[in-house]
């Protein structure tokens, strides 16, 4: 399996009809419908033996996260411009990119990769 490889191929509309009818015909079995009721009532009733057994454990829970959100650190995220890079260290920045990855493709235009060497002389600042 490749990167572009789906990971499973898309049925027809016809094949999603067929098998839907097929799954409607399974569930509409007098037997299947009794024992899909019978195992819904059972979860059921589990959930609820669940909820009466674990009823303060749970309620402890709850308050011990809301103590915990409470606590969360606020965290600084401004930026200072004065940390910003300057028009000189750019310039700096693209030179040497330009110096050791000139031959680098970065961009793709009309189906033909460009290097960063095509494109800088293509704006005639080389």
């Amino acid at each position: 399996m490749t990167a572009d490889s789906p990971l499973c191929i898309p049925l027809s509309f016809s094949t999603f009809v067929k098998d839907f009818h097929r799954v409607d015909q399974i569930r509409q079995e007098g037997s299947a419908y009794s024992f899909c009721i019978r195992e819904l009532e059972l979860l059921q009733l589990r959930y609820n033996i669940h909820v009466l057994l674990n009823e303060t454990f749970e309620k402890d829970q709850i308050k011990m996260a809301r103590s915990d959100f409470d606590k969360i650190t606020k965290v600084d995220t401004h930026v200072h411009l004065a940390s910003a890079p300057t028009a000189d260290h750019l310039l700096l920045f693209m030179k040497q990119k330009l110096q050791v990855a000139s031959e680098e493709i970065v961009i793709e235009q009309e189906g033909i990769g460009k290097t960063l060497g095509q494109i800088f002389e293509q704006l005639s600042t080389t």
